[in-house]
């Protein structure tokens, strides 16, 4: 799938209104775990999924001396992000991102909302090969247990259990993800879990919130725009429909050599 321009063509445009408030409260804690970090003011901050410059907004003052460099897919996401502040962009997959970097330069590497999209362990190694010694990686992940309930409907309404984790193959858990981590050469120093109960009104709604978030642009786009609309007529009694979000902030360091 392209996601470049699945976000290009669907989630640009609507992204930064977060209505659920789902992007900003889980990163609302990634932030403060960077923000009271041991950090310098100068430190290089490679952002690996920049979207709309949202993180590299909420940190310049805290590393106004610093350098920032931004990679994502979506071109039209770092032209919204470029409006807003000045970094180095790059329009590329965040798996290359030593192409775009010295070895070893990097004090800070975030890694926001990506997870499901990438191949995570490749992602880790190349990330960990950027880094300095006593740098600080960034991950922010929304887990499989998050919209259980729509993960659960989605796969009854089209008779195909596993479908959505196929489609949307998040970390299970925060515990999953550090592991992970550990694995690709990183020491884990703080995770922390965000929940929110959410109450979807009707089909339409939740379909239209899941493309413009693009929490489930990608899903949507696999299915199909005609497919997904003909399960509105099956999902009689099923609203309000409740549910909850799950996402985790872990700050990690690389594992000293």
């Amino acid at each position: 799938m392209d996601y470049g321009k699945l976000y290009d063509n669907h989630v640009v445009d609507t992204y930064d209104e977060d209505a659920l408030g789902l992007l900003s409260g889980v990163r609302a804690l990634a932030i403060a775990q960077v923000i009271t970090s041991h950090l310098p003011a100068t430190a290089a901050i490679l952002d690996l999924g920049v979207g709309t410059g949202q993180t590299l907004i909420a940190l310049k003052d805290r590393f106004a001396q610093g350098k920032m460099v931004g990679i994502d897919l979506s071109a039209r996401m770092i032209a919204a992000a470029q409006r807003k502040l000045t970094f180095e962009a790059h329009v590329d997959d965040a798996c290359n991102a030593g192409q775009h970097v010295p070895p070893g330069s990097i004090d800070l590497a975030l890694a926001h909302f990506l997870t499901t999209f990438v191949d995570r362990p490749r992602l880790f190694r190349a990330v960990a090969g950027t880094m300095k010694s006593t740098g600080l990686f960034s991950v922010v992940s929304t887990t499989s247990e998050a919209f259980r309930g729509v993960r659960a409907g989605v796969d009854m309404l089209l008779g195909a259990a596993g479908t959505m984790d196929r489609l949307s193959p998040a970390p299970e858990t925060g515990d999953t993800l550090s592991a992970e981590l550990r694995d690709a050469g990183f020491d884990i120093i703080k995770v922390e879990t965000f929940r929110r109960a959410i109450v979807f009104q009707n089909f339409d709604e939740t379909l239209k919130w899941g493309l413009q978030s693009g929490f489930f642009a990608h899903v949507v786009e696999a299915l199909g725009v005609e497919k997904v609309g003909a399960l509105a007529g099956l999902t009689q009694g099923m609203f309000p429909f409740h549910d909850e979000y799950v996402g985790v902030a872990i700050l990690a360091t690389p594992r000293a050599r």
